[in-house]
């Protein structure tokens, strides 16, 4: 396809080029920042920036924080999960369980 028909194509849709490698980006964004094994460098590498500025930068237009607060709160959240888990299975309803059938000997 050429660059002409893509670039028609997408403004039958309404959309541009910049704005379909935009939103890619964030929403691959939001998904590396909760992977704590990927530094943020790492992930502006992945995502085509230069460096960690722009992809900072970027971010923040996104979410209105940076990504290292965004990884912060998630991991905050993801341990605060973990905190209230056992709590959780503690306060529920235990399951009744069905009452075993005693197996018959052949005698």
């Amino acid at each position: 396809m050429s660059e002409r028909t893509l670039s028609r194509k997408l403004a039958d849709e309404g959309a541009t080029y910049a704005q379909v490698v935009d939103q890619l980006r964030r929403s691959l964004a939001l998904q590396y920042v909760k992977e704590r094994s990927l530094s943020l460098s790492q992930i502006a590498w992945l995502l085509g920036y230069e460096g960690s500025t722009s992809f900072n930068h970027a971010f923040r237009r996104w979410t209105g924080g940076s990504p290292s607060t965004a990884r912060s709160e998630q991991v905050r959240a993801s341990e605060q999960l973990r905190a209230q888990s056992p709590r959780m299975a503690e306060a529920a309803p235990k399951a009744e369980r069905p009452a075993k059938r005693k197996q018959r000997r052949p005698g």
